[in-house]
């Protein structure tokens, strides 16, 4: 209980240093990013030990995030005529934006991730 805690906090604590970092820097960067990249940088430092503390937390927050969407989508249900204008971009943006991101990402695992080798036993 105390390790899903402490991933919370220190989740939530990162984030909110990004964010306080990137507003007094006064950068165009998004501050959870900012965030993320602090992260990135304990684990590198503290290794498995960070990552078993946190892993659990960070886990269940994937597996239930799709609740932290039910707020946003509720409030444009309730206020759709606020949201009509920015409907056409916003399609366009995800139905473009998305198979892009998603082919880029596929061209970068490509080149970045060697081919697994066939194990011994396993059928071609």
């Amino acid at each position: 209980m105390r390790d899903l805690l402490f991933g919370f906090a220190l989740l939530v604590g990162l984030q909110l240093a990004g964010e306080a970092l990137v507003r007094a820097l006064a950068i165009p960067f998004p501050g959870a990013v900012a965030g993320m990249l602090m992260l990135l940088v304990l684990l590198a430092i503290f290794g498995e030990r960070l990552l078993a503390r946190i892993a659990r937390a960070a886990d269940l927050l994937l597996r239930n995030l799709t609740l932290l969407f039910f707020g946003p989508v509720v409030a444009l249900v309730l206020d759709y005529a606020g949201f009509m204008p920015w409907a056409a971009p916003l399609a366009v943006a995800i139905g473009i934006g998305t198979p892009l991101a998603m082919l880029a990402l596929a061209l970068v695992l490509r080149w970045s991730v060697p081919p697994e080798s066939p194990r011994a036993g396993d059928e071609p």
